[in-house]
């Protein structure tokens, strides 16, 4: 990775908004290039390490933030799911922030971002917004076979953070320096993004990014339940975990997918959603539309059934639509996805049952130990 520098930047929100003098104090976080520690320094300048997971070497980083934020605890558990990949940027004089070392890579802004919840046809949005942008769309099924742990981990502390801060549906989380800068890292290389956890943060990510137009896809409300109950909110998806459960999303190195589902069906749905009728879910379904609908300018959103094809979305972005003979994508159908889920479930019964057997094996090797040194000295004496 090359770094150069830059004396005199225009602006230091290219990647993060660092504190431009006007706080009395702030808290640095600082990661140091090739090892697997984070350095934290307070405002007393005592130094605190946390191990994050790192596949390559990544640069120093010192991000200046708000004087409110100044427990290095807090700070470093935010910010550790993301550091697996994180924004290679060094802020030399974070006061100042006259000087900085920044990479030559480009990272895109957000043209497009998806409201609309799952089973809404957000998987055929993601394949056509990738048809027309050239670019990769961000979707929880990156996430779930991609990106995996790292952006779990990074999900799951701004939604805790998010649900410990706001008391009613629809408030917004004001975005800090450190939110807009992880969400920057999270989003690169990407053009649009939705599906979850991106829908649940439809307003800050407006706010973050004033240009970008805000999608939210529909369903008729009893199809979109049906569809839930076969698969995203089906008992085997958000039951009790079992050992082969757990075991196996360890494995795949998604450890933390049950509970990411959980907070973000909280966050759109409600606390008791695994607990909700048919029509109770029908009625915060459309409570969340609503919501969308009454929040979003008109001229920033689009209300869409994958069913209308290319024509409204064209219209919408401003792109041409493709040539004749592509049809628009219908991907990720109820019956794909619930194998998808029944697969999930099967190999967690299939751990459970290995475990069972190993655990007989090792009780009746136990046993037979057992047995045998109580015969041995009998049979001496």
């Amino acid at each position: 990775m090359q770094l150069k520098s830059e004396s005199n930047p225009t602006s230091a929100t290219d990647i993060i908004d660092g504190a431009t003098g006007s706080a009395n104090r702030s808290t640095h976080l600082s990661m140091k290039a090739g090892r697997r520690s984070l350095y934290v320094a307070g405002p007393d300048h005592r130094k605190r390490t946390e191990k994050f997971p790192s596949r390559r070497g990544l640069c120093t980083m010192v991000v200046s933030v708000p004087t409110e934020l100044t427990d290095p605890t807090a700070l470093a558990q935010l910010i550790h799911p993301s550091a697996d990949d994180l924004i290679p940027t060094v802020q030399l004089n974070p006061t100042s922030c006259t000087t900085h070392l920044t990479t030559e890579r480009h990272f895109p802004t957000l043209e497009v971002i998806g409201a609309g919840l799952m089973r809404t046809g957000t998987t055929s949005l993601k394949c056509a917004l990738e048809l027309l942008n050239q670019t990769p769309c961000y979707h929880m099924s990156e996430v779930t076979f991609r990106l995996k742990q790292p952006h779990i981990r990074w999900w799951m502390r701004v939604l805790e953070r998010k649900r410990a801060s706001l008391s009613e549906f629809g408030s917004v989380l004001k975005p800090g320096p450190l939110f807009e800068g992880l969400c920057r890292f999270v989003y690169r290389g990407y053009s649009s993004a939705v599906d979850y956890p991106t829908c649940i943060f439809f307003q800050e990510l407006m706010a973050l990014y004033p240009n970008a137009k805000v999608i939210l896809t529909l369903k008729n409300p009893h199809e979109w339940v049906q569809s839930c109950r076969a698969t995203t909110l089906s008992s085997n998806l958000i039951g009790h975990l079992s050992w082969g459960d757990r075991l196996y999303y360890w494995i795949k190195g998604i450890r933390g997918l049950p509970e990411l589902h959980h907070q973000m069906f909280t966050q759109t749905l409600g606390s008791s959603f695994d607990k909700m009728t048919d029509e109770e879910l029908i009625r915060a379904y459309e409570r969340w539309n609503n919501h969308v609908i009454a929040t979003v300018p008109r001229d920033r959103l689009l209300v869409f059934n994958v069913n209308q094809g290319w024509q409204p979305l064209c219209e919408f972005l401003g792109k041409a639509q493709p040539i004749e003979g592509i049809e628009f994508p219908h991907l990720n159908k109820r019956a794909d996805m619930a194998k998808v889920v029944s697969g999930f479930y099967q190999k967690g019964r299939w751990i459970d049952r290995f475990l069972i057997l190993l655990l007989l094996g090792l009780l009746c090797t136990f046993a037979i130990l057992t047995v045998s040194r109580i015969r041995v000295p009998n049979a001496v004496q």
